[in-house]
């Protein structure tokens, strides 16, 4: 089986989990509350059947939450994932662990007849369930798009977090990383595309089929990316050696391209050599 089916897989997987877990915790903190009696007796029906299966949502819940802390875990990548977007998941747990004891709360209360109780719990558990389903919605798609970067693009898109953050030796260390795994082949790509004598590629808008060209060259624009973050990182927290001698390196690496994503390529090269 290919890297890219399996990619492909692990991307699915990580979708049908999120689906699971957010939907398990979603119909386990809403099954707590009673169905108010304007409800078409076929959605009555349909509550009463998930109420049976209430033990089997919260073992979902839990079990797709599980296999989603897994996911995050077995990849040493993801790790730096869990780092960019740590405040979202801090949230996505809150929420999680707030809708589901106000659901039980509200329920206990209902139970014993404390009304104003019972009110109160309602209202904090359906702020805790809004919290949940918008923080996990945007969890789940920042990890889908995670996934589907390459390794080298991963590095980038944290080096540049951590840059953006001021978070300088964070994003150096990160830098260097991607340079000590990928400098080997983009420098074996800038001689060959020096020796074949191509053409630069363009930087700002350009063809859809010079585009796909310039990604062809994925870890040669994100070692020429790096290097250019470093140098930006070092020369903010004072380490100006460290710094020129990173914008020199990028400087060299003239046939890469970086992508913005509001929609042109820039030259960290054209960029480095200007310092």
């Amino acid at each position: 089986m290919s890297n890219a089916t399996l990619e492909t897989i692990k991307i699915l997987a990580t979708v049908i989990i999120s689906l699971v877990a957010g939907a398990s915790t979603v119909i386990s903190a809403l099954l707590q509350h009673r169905p108010p009696i304007r409800w078409s007796k076929l959605l009555r029906k349909l509550v009463e059947l998930l109420r049976r299966l209430e033990g089997t949502t919260f073992i979902l819940t839990f079990v797709g939450l599980g296999v989603l802390a897994w996911l995050l875990y077995e990849d040493r990548f993801n790790w730096l994932f869990v780092q960019m977007e740590i405040i979202l998941i801090i949230v996505v747990t809150i929420s999680a662990a707030g809708a589901l004891v106000f659901a039980k709360l509200y329920k206990k209360s209902a139970v014993q007849n404390k009304k104003a109780w019972a009110i109160w719990h309602s209202r904090i558990d359906i702020i805790f369930l809004i919290f949940f389903i918008l923080s996990f919605g945007r969890l789940g798609s920042e990890l889908v798009a995670w996934q589907r970067l390459s390794e080298s693009a991963k590095f980038t898109s944290i080096a540049w977090d951590a840059e953006r953050k001021d978070q300088w030796d964070r994003a150096i260390a990160v830098t260097d990383k991607c340079i000590a795994r990928l400098q080997s082949k983009a420098d074996a790509d800038q001689a060959a595309l020096q020796k074949a004598g191509r053409p630069l590629p363009g930087t700002g808008h350009v063809s859809d089929e010079e585009k796909a060209r310039i990604f062809e060259y994925g870890q040669l624009n994100d070692v020429a990316t790096c290097f250019f973050i470093k140098a930006l990182s070092a020369e903010a927290s004072g380490k100006t050696d460290l710094a020129l001698e990173a914008y020199r390196k990028a400087c060299g690496y003239t046939y890469a391209r970086a992508w913005d994503t509001r929609g042109w390529f820039w030259s960290p090269s054209e960029e480095s050599c200007h310092h």
